[in-house]
């Protein structure tokens, strides 16, 4: 069984916890680590996920003062290239997902997207 460092982002606007949940139930065994963006939505029920599994995690948040204009889109490559795996829940319409979505697949990551309403 492969072990992996596992992103989880997202839409702020993703609120099915228990669809989270179901995800990354299914993945429990292989996950070393949540690499996570620190947003509203996703990325926060998925630490919520890990603190009660015991799975560390790396949240990359955005640094505004650094990377004037740019904090997010630098923030949202930095969890693409630390992952190994990442999955998506995604509205279809947010662009920092998308891009992100975008990015590790040029980066040849495994990418599982999931889109909702």
């Amino acid at each position: 069984m492969e072990h992996y460092k596992l992103a989880v982002i997202g839409s702020r606007s993703f609120t099915n916890e228990g669809l989270l949940n179901q995800k990354l139930d299914e993945r429990k065994e292989q996950i070393d680590i949540i690499v996570s963006g620190g947003a509203d939505g996703a990325d926060s029920l998925a630490e919520k996920w890990a603190e009660k599994n015991g799975v560390p995690t790396k949240i990359f948040d955005p640094n505004h003062e650094r990377d004037v204009g740019g904090a997010y889109r630098i923030r949202n490559e930095k969890i693409a290239n630390e992952c190994d795996v990442l999955i998506a829940f995604w509205d279809g319409a947010s662009k920092g997902t998308e891009y992100t979505i975008e990015f590790a697949r040029k980066l040849n990551k495994e990418v599982k997207v999931y889109t909702f309403q």
